[in-house]
């Protein structure tokens, strides 16, 4: 029998059918023989009338070599070779792994039916001020993306590169790069219950930045501001406290921590209470604790002597003795 003159086969896009094609040869011809072979070896029978098989259920990005036999009584002739390659299969889900000021680090999941395939991936990535995406090419499973603007989200995208250079379809995510922590935190003003902070910008600075305040209160205080300055209050008296601020380019992707430490002013004494006892040289002093967290109190006593008495915490009163008589005092508790 005569040679097949054309064989055509087109993959459709699929990763797992490929339609093969062809025209009669001359002469007398009982029937075909449809061989495919690579990484999955087929044999189809097919009558006179037809000029076409689908060859379905293949490996996905794999190369087949199709040959078709004529077959007329007890002789046969063999065509030659055609070749084509199922698309492949994209990758699986992609997974940031580590994410940097200016580089992201990214994993994705081995695509279907090809771990024994070759291939590689093209891993393309841009921001809303890209002209064109980047391309960066891996034989692995994973990349790190360098020379990336902080802060910034980009789209990043993964396509499998299977045989004949057939890309699968794309597997894509977005991700915003790590923003600059904040500059020198700095103290406006304090109170006994109350901090009012600023700092300065991070580098590289977005407009749609927003910061995240931790204090180490009970339970922490957070408060998120979308300007280089917050106030802190309901503060207890007299603490210290640890005030954090963190650069966020979005809910999830936050700078590195930059923490400023202070205290607020302890709480004043509501009441004194000075009784002098009908005494011609001493003077009791009374009076009641302040709100907040004190250490010590220090009594001062001033007019034509002075005086100036520590006390514990636990202390409420002093005397103060030795005086003149006569004289009138005027007397002051700190807090410390």
């Amino acid at each position: 029998p005569g040679i097949i003159p054309l064989i055509t086969v087109n993959n459709k896009n699929s990763t797992s059918f490929l339609e093969v094609n062809w025209t009669d040869p001359p002469g007398v011809f009982d029937s075909y023989i449809v061989s495919l072979s690579g990484s999955m070896n087929r044999t189809i029978s097919a009558q006179p009338i037809s000029k076409q098989v689908n060859v379905t259920g293949l490996l996905p990005g794999r190369e087949f070599s199709i040959t078709i036999q004529t077959n007329s009584g007890t002789c046969s002739q063999i065509s030659g070779p055609v070749s084509e390659a199922t698309y492949p299969t994209p990758p699986g889900d992609i997974n940031i792994t580590n994410t940097g000021t200016n580089s992201v680090s990214l994993s994705w999941g081995d695509p279907r039916d090809m771990s024994n395939a070759t291939k590689t991936f093209n891993v393309t990535y841009s921001n809303s001020t890209s002209v064109s995406p980047w391309t960066q090419s891996s034989s692995t499973l994973d990349v790190t993306l360098h020379g990336l603007q902080s802060g910034t989200q980009y789209t990043i995208t993964v396509i499998t590169i299977g045989a004949r250079n057939y890309p699968s379809s794309p597997v894509t995510t977005t991700k915003y790069t790590k923003p600059f922590p904040v500059g020198t935190i700095t103290l406006l003003t304090k109170t006994s219950t109350s901090v009012n902070l600023t700092w300065s910008k991070p580098s590289e600075y977005k407009i749609y930045y927003t910061y995240r305040v931790l204090v180490n209160t009970t339970p922490p205080t957070e408060i998120i501001t979308p300007s280089e300055s917050a106030s802190i209050d309901n503060l207890t008296s007299g603490q210290t406290f640890t005030f954090t601020v963190i650069t966020r380019a979005d809910s999830i992707t936050e700078s590195d921590h930059m923490s400023f430490t202070d205290c607020t002013y302890p709480g004043i004494i509501p009441l004194i209470t000075v009784n002098n006892k009908n005494s011609t040289s001493f003077l009791e002093v009374n009076w009641t604790d302040p709100p907040g967290v004190f250490d010590s109190y220090i009594v001062s006593l001033s007019g034509s002597m002075n005086r100036t008495i520590s006390a514990q915490p636990i202390s409420k009163q002093v005397n103060v003795t030795g005086l003149l008589p006569g004289r009138e005092f005027s007397i002051t508790i700190q807090t410390n």
